[in-house]
């Protein structure tokens, strides 16, 4: 459709050419609701259904490794204790199809238990009374090491220890320890002596605090789960998201995969920077949300459709109700983690037991979504989580499903640089933004004409193939939306042209930004244009933006005014505006206006400010000259009539005027005329609710009734 005015209304479509097939970064969306459903039981080998079964599954996040071929099992790994009565902790695997049934992967060649502490919980042996893990080994988090081949996995391992100096107590010394398996985890290295292990099993994270030889509190470093993250430079990074005691709060350490011994930092202050074994660490999460409930067991994913990392974590406030939260962040690098919100109806009761520990249906909370890769999570899927309660032989390992609702990305327009200026070319810097991120955004649009009309303008739609790709679209004079039009790939060296413009390949450019936390900054694309203006082009015109993603459209936002150069023009004229583009809310601006036969012709300069040439509800000034430093100013009604009534006050003085739109003080408001030149200078303080792009319009009548007509020679965003 041809863009036209229809009963003083634009109707402009935006060019909606087929882009070209390319990869682009995932879209970021933003959260607009996390919620899970009721509890669904499951079956597993439970040491209450009889024996050769499992006590306490799963005493840590379960791992599950999604099926290797089309009807192939899930192959899980999980705490367990062989028995009530053993005591003896380790790791068991698990197979299932449909994440309801599970069995024993003893078809697939695990013998369960494939990993175990070297001595009972309740138990010290003068052997192992100064071992790391001499009480309790299990997995937290298996991972696929994706330097090696596949079936070379990395067990974190929870480890406690609480025999210090030879005496059992029940607080414990925690941390965090590491073991590979080259055979897809069906066997891992046995313990090995000592406070720090050997090379193939040892601890990775510990607390400052060296494991003591006295009795204490529960100390130390633990309860882990893993993410492998590829950085920016191409290296694969393991971090571990872990719990402090006592402190409490979700910490994370990271290593460079490669060669053993990895070397893990703890995150503290900022960066990674802390040795893993007896460094500081500090809390990744914001102080708010639920960072001050005793927030423990996370989990971090990589969520595909979101575009973000998902963390989600187990939280007891001191009411007796605990639940899960949720935090997102955009960079493992940077840890950027949002303030933790509460997931819908996670929220149950919980009391301490009488020993140590809680009741709480809910500990342990691991996310897995069919069909998406290990470590990935989508909208949906289910969390599974064990029901701790007080007797280990009524833990119950159970699911809940997820739904995640993301909230539609708002692509927009957001500046324009320069956003005032003269001349008959320019490189002219455009910007847009999308809060799902740049890759969101499928056309951007820029339309520089007196007025929004795609008819004889230099009318531009860009459509983004990458980070720094895309291509150009000029539209014919007529204006048409739907072609035909001149094209051009970024980078390169063509031009298009039509009768208004010329924009050259040389000199162009496309760049990006990517999202870091809403409200701080959505995801932004900028778009460098190199353009020569013609000849017959010349006058004052708008700088026109607007964006789309697959979801929404920002519409035509004004947020630049560029004057192309012509001939002189004889009679009342508008000389232009000082700034010529500003932010603020408050403030003072320079109008200047001009006519050959001497100010003093001129009878009337006229201000309107609005998104469109419209008096109605806008800032509607008409300045009417009594003499070289004097003069009456009005202010339109909301209505618009330029007929009245309207609010006056005199230049010099101390007054002011207003309407629904803007208020124009008179203190520091000012007149001058000298030669051709009259300048009035105002202060002016927009409404809130007149916020938006608006244009400067301006036009100057003399005494033989000559008129500039409305030009357009500045912009306002008021906020």
């Amino acid at each position: 459709m041809r863009g036209r005015v229809l009963s003083g209304v634009l109707v402009l479509l935006l060019i909606l050419p087929n882009p070209r097939a390319s990869a682009q970064p995932t879209p970021r969306l933003q959260i607009k609701s996390f919620s899970v459903g009721p509890d669904q039981t499951v079956i597993y080998p439970d040491s209450s259904s009889g024996t050769n079964q499992l006590a306490g599954f799963a005493d840590e996040h379960p791992t599950f490794f999604p099926p290797a071929a089309s009807g192939a099992p899930y192959l899980v790994f999980g705490a367990a204790s062989t028995s009530v009565s053993s005591g003896i902790w380790g790791a068991a695997v698990l197979q299932t199809t449909d994440l309801k049934t599970f069995t024993f992967a003893t078809s697939l060649g695990y013998n369960s238990p494939v990993l175990t502490s070297p001595v009972s919980y309740t138990q010290c042996n003068p052997t192992y009374d100064a071992t790391w893990d001499e009480n309790y080994a299990a997995p937290g988090s298996v991972l696929q090491d994706p330097t090696l081949p596949a079936g070379n996995l990395i067990m974190l391992i929870d480890a406690e220890q609480h025999c210090p100096g030879g005496v059992w107590q029940r607080p414990f010394y925690i941390s965090v320890g590491f073991a590979r398996s080259s055979d897809n985890g069906k066997t891992w290295p046995a313990p090995e002596i000592g406070a720090l292990g050997g090379p193939s099993r040892h601890p990775i994270l510990q607390s400052p605090e060296p494991q003591p030889t006295v009795p204490h509190k529960d100390l130390g470093n633990g309860i882990p789960t893993g993410f492998v993250d590829k950085s920016a430079s191409g290296d694969y990074y393991l971090y571990v998201a872990y719990t402090d005691f006592p402190s409490s709060g979700t910490r994370i350490a990271r290593a460079k995969l490669g060669a053993d011994p990895l070397t893990f930092l703890k995150w503290y202050n900022g960066s990674f920077s802390q040795p893993g074994i007896g460094g500081l660490d500090s809390a990744v999460l914001p102080s708010t949300g639920c960072a001050n409930d005793y927030p423990e067991n996370p989990e971090i994913s990589y969520n595909d459709d979101l575009g973000l990392y998902l963390m989600i974590l187990k939280c007891l406030p001191a009411s007796p109700v605990g639940g899960w939260y949720y935090s997102t962040a955009t960079s493992l690098d940077l840890e950027d983690w949002t303030a933790p919100q509460s997931i819908q109806n996670s929220q149950y009761p919980w009391t301490p037991c009488t020993t140590a520990g809680e009741d709480f249906d809910g500990s342990y909370p691991s996310t897995i979504s069919p069909g998406a890769a290990s470590g990935h999570t989508k909208l949906t899927g289910y969390i599974f989580f064990t029901h701790i309660t007080c007797d280990l032989a009524t833990h119950q390992f159970m699911s809940r499903t997820f739904t995640i609702v993301a909230e539609p990305t708002l692509p927009s327009p957001t500046s324009a640089l320069p956003a005032a200026g003269s001349g008959t070319a320019g490189t002219f810097t455009f910007t847009f933004s999308d809060t799902g991120g740049f890759a969101s955004l499928t056309v951007l649009d820029v339309l520089i004409n007196s007025a929004l009309d795609g008819r004889k303008a230099c009318y531009v739609a860009f459509v983004p193939s990458g980070p720094s790709s895309g291509s150009v679209y000029l539209v014919d004079d007529t204006g048409d939306a739907g072609g035909p039009y001149s094209g051009m790939t970024l980078p390169g060296t063509q031009s298009v042209s039509n009768g208004q413009c010329t924009i050259t390949g040389a000199g162009s450019s496309v760049s990006s930004v990517a999202q870091a936390f809403l409200p701080v900054s959505p995801g932004s694309l900028t778009l460098t244009l190199a353009i020569a203006f013609s000849p017959a082009f010349a006058g004052n015109q708008v700088i026109y933006m607007s964006a789309q993603d697959a979801s929404s459209n920002s519409g035509w936002q004004a947020l630049g005014t560029w004057n192309v150069p012509g001939s002189a023009p004889a009679g009342p004229w508008v000389g232009g505006m000082s700034p010529g583009h500003s932010t603020h809310p408050t403030e003072t601006y320079k109008f200047t206006f001009s006519d050959t036969n001497g100010w003093q012709d001129i009878t009337v300069a006229d201000i309107l400010v609005n998104s469109a040439i419209d008096g109605q509800q806008a800032c509607y000034v008409a300045f009417v000259p009594t003499g070289a430093a004097s003069g009456l100013v009005y202010l339109v009604d909301d209505a618009g009539d330029a007929g009245g009534p309207y609010a006056g006050m005199v230049l010099p003085g101390s007054g002011s005027v207003s309407n629904g739109q803007c208020s124009v003080g008179g203190a520091a408001s000012s007149v001058g005329g000298s030669g051709n030149t009259l300048t009035l200078t105002l202060t002016i303080t927009f409404s809130p609710t007149f916020a938006g792009n608006q244009v400067f319009f301006l036009a100057a009548r003399n005494n033989n009734g000559q008129n500039s007509n409305w030009q357009a020679v500045g912009t306002v965003t008021v906020p």
